[in-house]
């Protein structure tokens, strides 16, 4: 079912307004025309908190749109509405089928992150193969039965036999063009998990990992549709323990563990995944991973550590430690808020830190204070960040006052900007 059908005709208004202007001012006014709301109804949202996650109010009085462009029906009637239908796992399914389906499936790939970050369980790769699969399947059955009917999911019934559902590779068939990187990633996994599955040694965690992390990933942007909600918590990150990707594999060593044919097989997988990898260039395959060489005393700040050797020990070691870019820069806009109020004395809102953020030019490239995701449209900072503004804020009273200024400026000259373009 479209959830552009549960919104009245006030909310679809105030979709499209916030989608138009994400990032920017709006007027109460703007948001009373575009609503058909009386003020008393928009001031009742505001008072009860309703909107928060859409917007925030100024000292002005005026809306800053904190939702992205890519806002969608379901969020915005989950974020508004008081009913507790809309606020449990699988609200937005109309069909029974489908939301038993979507529990399920954020259960398994819960299960499925959980033990993979288990180091002491061997065979961790083997269950999160299988868990994965099968929570994709539940996901895209759900999807299938919400919009094509519950007979959709069903083979054709032979007699005496109980009915059976559809392969994951038929549900793919059905919800993913042939191209499709997300389609490619959840195919990968499941080869494994039916043919490959004496492949799934810990060696080849070096490229597993990355090709797993894509896929959880991937379920997470792909669940909230008919889940309503995410599938980790907001303090969960959803991440697995990633592996260093070394540039060759060492044969010798997995035939004295495995023996000649299986160690062939799992060197042969392991640059066959890697070349693909390389050849499909896409984060929705497999993510990629950076880390920084940095000279310094303390190990816990760097992500590459050499060392020197005992005589006679034979060349030194270089050993990696790939570090996801949301651990070194784990805010997102609304955390960075939130880890500044408790250490400033002036409560901070996300206008005030989007201006300072403007003022300090962190958005012209990567840096150590910020991190872009073109792919995911993601901006995150760091702890270097927090501290920095910190700092800023609690030595100098003028600083917050300035850096609204000078974003107010600049959002003006933006407005005129395209005025005249238009």
């Amino acid at each position: 079912m479209d959830p552009m059908t549960r919104l009245s005709k006030a909310q679809q208004g105030l979709l499209a307004l916030l989608r138009e202007k994400s990032g920017q001012k709006v007027s109460q006014d703007e948001v009373l025309t575009a609503t058909g709301w009386k003020p008393a109804t928009l001031k009742a949202y505001l008072s009860k908190k309703n909107l928060a996650e859409l917007v925030r109010e100024n000292e002005d009085g005026a809306l800053f749109v904190i939702s992205g462009p890519e806002l969608d029906a379901w969020t915005l009637l989950r974020t508004i509405t008081q009913s507790g239908s809309t606020r449990e796992v699988g609200g937005p399914c109309e069909s029974n089928l489908a939301r038993a389906l979507v529990r399920k499936a954020r259960d398994n790939m819960t299960l499925a992150l959980e033990l993979y970050n288990r180091p002491t369980l061997e065979n961790r790769l083997d269950a999160f193969c299988m868990l994965f699969c099968t929570a994709w399947e539940q996901l895209l059955k759900a999807e299938i039965v919400e919009e094509e009917g519950e007979d959709k999911i069903f083979t054709e019934l032979e007699p005496g036999k109980r009915p059976k559902t559809i392969s994951l590779e038929k549900a793919l068939d059905k919800r993913f063009a042939a191209n499709d990187p997300t389609r490619a990633n959840i195919a990968e996994i499941a080869e494994l998990r039916h043919g490959a599955t004496h492949l799934l040694m810990p060696e080849a965690q070096s490229v597993l990992s990355r090709l797993f992390q894509a896929g959880v990933i991937n379920f997470t942007k792909r669940f909230p549709a008919l889940g309503g909600v995410p599938v980790f918590p907001q303090s969960s990150s959803g991440l697995l323990s990633l592996i260093a990707d070394p540039e060759q594999v060492d044969v010798v060593a997995l035939r004295q563990t495995y023996g000649m044919k299986t160690a062939e097989a799992i060197a042969e997988m392991i640059d066959s995944l890697r070349t693909r990898i390389e050849k499909t260039n896409d984060e929705r395959f497999a993510i990629s991973v950076e880390y920084r060489l940095v000279l310094t005393r303390s190990e816990s700040k760097a992500d590459i550590r050499l060392t020197t050797a005992p005589a006679g020990a034979g060349p030194a070691l270089l050993i990696e430690k790939p570090v996801a870019v949301e651990k070194t820069h784990p805010y997102s806009l609304g955390d960075l808020v939130a880890a500044l109020n408790k250490k400033v004395p002036t409560r901070l809102n996300e206008y005030d830190a989007q201006a300072i953020i403007f003022r300090e030019n962190w958005k012209a490239s990567n840096n150590d204070f910020h991190y872009y995701i073109p792919r995911h449209k993601l901006r995150l900072y760091s702890d270097k960040a927090v501290v920095y503004i910190a700092e800023r804020v609690g030595g100098d009273a003028d600083y917050v006052a300035r850096a609204r200024e000078s974003y107010r400026n600049h959002q003006k000259k933006q407005a005129r900007s395209s005025a005249k373009r238009s």
